[in-house]
C-alpha cells in the first residue's frame, strides 16, 4: 500500500524536525561539555549581599588528563568486571557514596 496525500508529507516534515531538535540538543550536550572541561563553580555564603555564585576557570589540559586516565581506568576495570563479585561491588561504591557525601572542606 503505498502512501498518498499528507502522510507522506508527514513522514518527510516529521524527520527534518526530528533531525533539527536533535542538532539543536547535540549543540546544547556539546556546549555543556566544553563548559564543564573549562569552568566551575563555587557557592560563596560569606558574602555580604547573600550567597554568590563565583565561577573558576580551570586548567583544561589538567581537567583532559585526569578525565583521560579516568576513562582508561575504567576501559580496565571493564574489562576484568565479569571477575568481581556484584555484591562487593555494592558495598564498594555505597562506601564510596558515603565518604564523598559526608566529606568535609578542610581549610
Amino acid at each position: 500500500m503505498t502512501r498518498i496525500g499528507l502522510e507522506k508529507f508527514s513522514t518527510k516534515t516529521e524527520k527534518a524536525a526530528s533531525a533539527i531538535i536533535l542538532a539543536i540538543l547535540f549543540a546544547f550536550v556539546l556546549y555543556l561539555c566544553i563548559a564543564a572541561l573549562t569552568e566551575s563553580s563555587n557557592l560563596n555564603t560569606k558574602s555580604n549581599a547573600g550567597e554568590n555564585i563565583d565561577f573558576i576557570e580551570d586548567n583544561i589540559f589538567l581537567n583532559i588528563i585526569v578525565m583521560t586516565i579516568l576513562l582508561s581506568a575504567l576501559y580496565l576495570f571493564y574489562r576484568h568486571c565479569g571477575e568481581i563479585n556484584p555484591r562487593k561491588m555494592e558495598y564498594v561504591l555505597l562506601f564510596w557514596t558515603f565518604i564523598i557525601g559526608t566529606r568535609r572542606r578542610w581549610g
